[in-house]
């Protein structure tokens, strides 16, 4: 483990009386800290025996694992030891189908299908498309259309999404693409929230937060692959309908009929740019593809508060059900263009139907495993923390933060906000005015509590107080308004009465024993 500079030691993570000792400190972390939920890294380098006791001794917590491997096999047989790992098998080959025009979008759909029989319980996955091991997109390609539809199936893929921090800003790790590059600090941005990617993750995480509302399965059903060709991938997971291209920024606009499985006549909207479209005879939608950019439907009765709705979501509508003799699951070859080894319908015993004791719902607070319907989007590196500015936060038109000047804050003045008048005073009047803490009387004075205005000019709280030529005095302290400032003395205890101490200039500094000097050194510190 390790390298030639750094060598790691390698623990006997065989022995009993080690994995007895990393059980008590695993209890003892997450107890004193309310962790629930773990990331694992290199869980490859160590026996699987060991992870089973690991995660038996804080009662099988969710926890997700790197296994840095491509096959998919290989990789979710360690769901056997450990709840979840990252979903490297459909990792690369997402990369690789948006990192060029030319990109394999067959191989994409294969694994997404290969995966999803693999696994034991897909909901538990990883969904990632960078992190602090792996070079930043945009170093592969900058073209913010084909990072869009990256993140975009990050974000409505089978499992738990998961962002790298920076990743929403479009970090493109300058001066190389792997580590030391990729892991560059997040305020070299100045946290930009009207960045694009900002808001298109505000926007997906909207959408998908709004899919859980309405259908807490949403996070157990299964992706289904309804549609491919050379440059596009349709993608259906519940109600929820993703259309990506890698054509790119720069390619044409093209309209695709997509199966939606939705019923004919349904309306459905495109929660990127809230735009109405009505499925066919067939139950298809035409989709306008243009500039690259990635499609989201969902059926417009059920989008609540998203693109401006008023309603929180129902549960029943005509869009809601299947196609006359059709089926919300698409079978086998349904797809525009069938998905060579990909199945549609998932084999006996896979992730589809959650074993018993899995978790549907990751923890609740878990950095790495939001609840079904938390909007929160862990981001690797930040790692699996969300990171400030999360797409929890809405953007300036969204309806969750009022406008200004709306019914929900009542303008100066209104007929919320009683306004205290005070009589004008007749001239030989004393008569003063006062209600509650707050009273004027004739000669302009007006006072609360403790502070008091007078007529000519003086404010005055407690032991402050501000005269009309400037001053300020506070206890002992005075500025005058030529700007010298006084103190007055303090009222100290008679000296005479204190203690009498040791005279200090007699005191043997030499017999003190020397102290060392505390180093400023870094060195002294070890960053992981």
């Amino acid at each position: 483990m390790g390298g030639s500079q750094v060598p790691l030691p390698d623990l006997k993570t065989s022995d009993q009386r080690v994995r007895d000792g990393y059980a008590a400190w695993i209890q003892s972390l997450t107890s004193n800290y309310s962790i629930d939920g773990l990331r694992l890294d290199t869980v490859l380098q160590v026996e699987k025996g060991f992870w089973s006791s690991f995660r038996a001794a804080v009662n099988d917590m969710y926890m997700v694992g790197e296994i840095f491997q491509q096959g998919a096999d290989l990789v979710c047989d360690y769901q056997n030891y450990i709840s979840g790992v990252f979903n490297y098998p459909v990792y690369f080959p997402l990369i690789n189908a948006f990192k060029s025009t030319s990109g394999s979008i067959s191989n994409l759909a294969q694994k997404i299908g290969e995966t999803r029989n693999s696994c034991k319980d897909i909901s538990l996955l990883g969904s990632f498309s960078e992190n602090h091991d792996n070079p930043r997109f945009p170093s592969q390609n900058e073209d913010i259309a084909q990072a869009s539809n990256v993140i975009t199936y990050t974000m409505v893929a089978d499992g738990i999404p998961i962002l790298y921090q920076g990743q929403e800003q479009h970090y493109d790790a300058r001066g190389g693409s792997n580590d030391p590059y990729n892991r560059e600090a997040l305020w070299f941005s100045g946290y930009n929230t009207e960045a694009e990617l900002y808001k298109l993750v505000t926007n997906l995480n909207k959408a998908r937060k709004n899919a859980i509302r309405n259908d807490p399965s949403f996070v157990t059903t299964p992706a289904n692959v309804v549609y491919t060709d050379t440059t596009t991938i349709a993608v259906k997971k519940g109600k929820l309908l993703t259309v990506l291209s890698n054509k790119g920024s720069s390619g044409d606009s093209y309209t695709q009929a997509i199966r939606s499985y939705y019923q004919s006549g349904s309306s459905v909207t495109e929660l990127l740019s809230c735009t109405k479209y009505t499925s066919d005879g067939d139950s298809n939608i035409n989709v306008p593809m243009s500039g690259g950019m990635p499609r989201v439907f969902y059926p417009t009765a059920d989008i609540g508060i998203l693109c401006g709705g008023a309603t929180s979501g129902s549960t029943g509508s005509s869009s809601d059900a299947p196609a006359e003799g059709s089926s919300d699951t698409p079978s086998e070859g349904s797809s525009g263009t069938p998905v060579e080894g990909s199945s549609d319908t998932p084999s006996t015993g896979s992730s589809d139907t959650p074993s018993t004791g899995s978790s549907d719902t990751p923890s609740t607070g878990s950095s790495d495993t939001p609840a079904a319907g938390s909007s929160d989007t862990p981001s690797t590196g930040s790692s699996d923390t969300p990171s400030t500015g999360s797409s929890d936060t809405p953007t300036e038109d969204s309806s969750d933060t009022p406008s200004s000047g709306s019914s929900d804050t009542p303008s100066t003045g209104s007929s919320d906000t009683p306004v205290l008048e005070a009589p004008e005073p007749s001239s030989n009047s004393t008569e003063t005015v006062s209600t509650g803490a707050v009273s004027v009387s004739s000669d302009g004075t007006v006072s609360t509590g403790d502070v008091s205005v007078s007529s000519d000019g003086t404010v005055s709280t407690g032991d402050v107080s501000v005269s009309s030529d400037g001053s300020v005095s506070a206890g002992a302290v005075s500025v005058s308004a030529d700007g010298t400032v006084s103190f007055g003395r303090r009222n100290r205890p008679n000296r005479a009465a204190r203690p009498n101490r040791p005279n200090r200039s007699f005191r043997n500094r030499a017999a003190r024993p020397s102290r060392a000097r505390r180093s400023n050194s870094k060195a002294a510190r070890w960053v992981a």
